[in-house]
């Protein structure tokens, strides 16, 4: 599953993530489509997106580079 399916699955919209970020839905698309062109996430990221997500870090990892 790839993060995009997972966000719908769990009816979490990028204005809500965003808000949970403390940043815009327009950085959210883009990192978003970043990584689903095989961009590489930085550990920051890993561990600001997992804990927004209440997912655990290895799981958010999965969703965006398998």
């Amino acid at each position: 599953m790839k993060l995009k399916e997972y966000l719908k699955q769990q009816k979490i919209t990028q204005t809500e993530l965003a808000d949970k970020l403390k940043v815009k839905k327009q950085t959210v698309n883009s990192q978003i489509r970043y990584w689903e062109k095989g961009g590489t996430p930085t550990l920051r990221s890993i561990l600001i997106w997992s804990k927004a997500l209440n997912i655990s870090k290895q799981k958010f990892y999965n969703l965006i580079c398998k």
